[in-house]
């Protein structure tokens, strides 16, 4: 009898918690779940107005505080970045959208966020919107890093060389997300996206040049030149930037320590030869808008040089030739791909509007052969030469092989300390973990790119060889 007692009872309780779980689960499901998630997350605002998420590569919500240029803004009719481009699709007009005020993120002890993963974060509270192939991660270090140049003028992109992912891509000074009319009548270009507009690009050019002399066999990485500190090309007078000349060197050491005398004899021979720098500078993507999505992207200014003198200032980077550091970044990346161009990528897909489905938004473009893989083997070395012991030695990070190549950039304008502006650039290249990290910098009026931008491409890197 107490054994069959027992046995009520026992059932009774099963039944007990099977009633108390279903309604757990069917009425108070929200309000647990709620409650478990404030312990570990913290919220990030959403829109006003219903509004679908545009996402990073871990599907982690990307604000106009992270990216301004970027992501953008639509307000009133107007707007400007990805906010702008998918206005239509991004509105949202599902009533069941409201019922959240946010996005819960999960955050460590500390506060910072922590990436979910794709299928966590998803089956919790993703919405539509737009999929990118920005890491917030790496947004986050090379806004910080960018902006230490205060409201100077510059830009900044990351991208993954063998994938063509777009991984970063920032621009200063910027506009502030939250007070857009405090920018609207500042003249400091707050809204100028610089990372994909046109500037004097100097010595990096040099990779082009130095490209198409190896492959036309008008010189190899041993050949010698003696610097003098000037050159005279059709009667017009060339200097290198070493007015005392640099003396007898090689080409691999002309590269390394930003030489001009011997660009300048390889681009007028080049020349003399019908083998005009043009042809290659489009192989590797200058004058050419290279973006997946319609943004407000410089193609550049790849001119065709007509004469000797026009050639000899081209194969260093001066004269009309202009490009975005966008297309640096490709070039750069071109090279350490073994001479492939892999068409860039920003925009991943289109989530739907279950939060889960994904569209690819645009059809895979095809590659592009720019030079051949031991041309590209050549290049390669002598950017991890010019970080070793040339100018860009200050570019070397701890743990990784770093190539690179400086750049100062005369611009003809002056500045408003009344010299010449002469922007500074580096762009380098380090691979860490399974990743080949391509990082281009641009200083506006940097005066010299070992000076400005290097120490920039430098803490970038590091902050990504410690993630």
């Amino acid at each position: 009898m107490r054994i069959k007692w027992v046995g009520y009872f026992f059932i009774g309780f099963l039944a007990f918690l099977l009633i108390r779980t279903t309604f757990i689960a069917i009425v108070m499901h929200r309000e647990y779940f709620t409650a478990a998630t404030e312990q570990r997350t913290t919220l990030i605002p959403a829109s006003t107005a219903p509004r679908g998420i545009i996402y990073d590569r871990n599907f982690f919500p990307l604000t106009a505080e992270r990216a301004p240029h970027t992501i953008g803004y639509v307000r009133g009719g107007t707007g400007m970045g990805l906010q702008k481009i998918f206005d239509n699709y991004l509105k949202i007009d599902d009533l069941s959208f409201l019922l959240t005020a946010g996005l819960a993120v999960e955050t460590a002890a500390n506060g910072t966020p922590i990436a979910p993963t794709a299928t966590l974060f998803r089956s919790a509270s993703t919405r539509k919107g737009v999929h990118l192939t920005l890491d917030y991660r790496i947004q986050e270090i090379v806004q910080d890093a960018l902006s230490a140049r205060g409201d100077s003028g510059g830009a900044a992109v990351v991208i993954d060389a063998e994938t063509g992912d777009i991984l970063a891509m920032s621009s200063t000074p910027v506009y502030s997300p939250e007070d857009i009319a405090a920018s609207l009548g500042s003249s400091g270009g707050e809204f100028v996206n610089r990372a994909i507009a046109a500037y004097d690009v100097g010595s990096l050019f040099k990779i082009v040049t130095t490209s198409a002399a190896v492959e036309e066999g008008v010189a190899t990485p041993e050949s010698r030149y003696n610097c003098v500190g000037f050159t005279s090309v059709s009667e017009h007078v060339f200097h290198c930037n070493n007015r005392a000349g640099h003396g007898e060197l090689t080409l691999a050491e002309a590269f390394s320590l930003s030489c001009n005398i011997p660009f300048f004899e390889i681009g007028t021979e080049l020349f003399g030869k019908g083998k005009n720098l043009y042809n290659y500078a489009s192989k590797f993507g200058f004058g050419e808008r290279l973006l997946d999505v319609e943004m407000d992207e410089a193609a550049g200014n790849s001119v065709r040089s007509k004469s000797m003198a026009e050639i000899a200032n081209t194969a260093i980077g001066q004269g009309d030739f202009q490009a975005t550091p966008l297309q640096i970044a490709a070039m750069i990346g071109t090279v350490v791909n073994g001479g492939k161009r892999v068409p860039l990528r920003l925009v991943s897909g289109l989530i739907g509007d279950d939060g889960v489905t994904e569209t690819p938004y645009s059809e895979p473009r095809g590659e592009v052969r720019a030079i051949k893989p031991k041309t590209a083997e050549t290049i390669k070395s002598m950017m991890l030469e010019a970080v070793q012991s040339g100018t860009g030695k200050n570019a070397m990070i701890e743990g990784v092989d770093v190539g690179g190549k400086t750049a100062s950039a005369e611009t003809g304008w002056l500045g408003d300390d009344g010299t010449t502006m002469t922007h500074g650039w580096f762009g380098g290249f380090f691979r860490h973990k399974n990743t080949m990290y391509v990082c281009v910098v641009l200083a506006e009026d940097g005066k010299t790119g070992s000076g400005s931008a290097v120490p920039i491409f430098s803490e970038i890197g590091r902050g990504i060889t410690s993630m």
